[in-house]
């Protein structure tokens, strides 16, 4: 979904947004910082309903990042990294969606914990 080949995933302390590192499409070194993107939830007024955001920086906002998905009725969706020896670390991402704002029946709850493949193994 979001981190495929990514060398490091940091949420912030908010869980509003999720630095990656990636890769170098020439070397594919995982150094320096021209290959940040940053996934965020935000809104124009800072209320629900939220969208996921991203922007190829080191910061991300409902003004200048590229919308991906909207109807999101929280904007804390991001967790750090876990990790367990031998393993890749794995990025929590929980993304609850409300199709009728304002009717809790329709509220959806979609979830997925990615690895980043090119982190190193813990």
């Amino acid at each position: 979904m979001i981190v495929g080949f990514a060398c490091s995933a940091v949420a912030a302390a908010d869980q509003k947004s999720v630095q990656l590192l990636l890769p170098d499409a020439t070397t594919h070194a995982c150094s320096g910082s021209a290959n940040q993107v940053k996934w965020c939830a935000d809104s124009a007024n800072g209320l629900q309903p939220f969208g996921l955001y991203r922007q190829a920086s080191a910061s991300c906002t409902a003004s200048t990042g590229v919308k991906k998905a909207g109807s999101l009725n929280t904007n804390l969706v991001f967790s750090n990294p876990t990790c367990t020896v031998g393993t890749r670390p794995r990025l929590s991402v929980s993304l609850p969606v409300d199709a009728n704002l304002g009717t809790a029946a329709q509220t959806y709850q979609l979830s997925d914990t990615i690895t980043v493949r090119n982190a190193a193994v813990c």
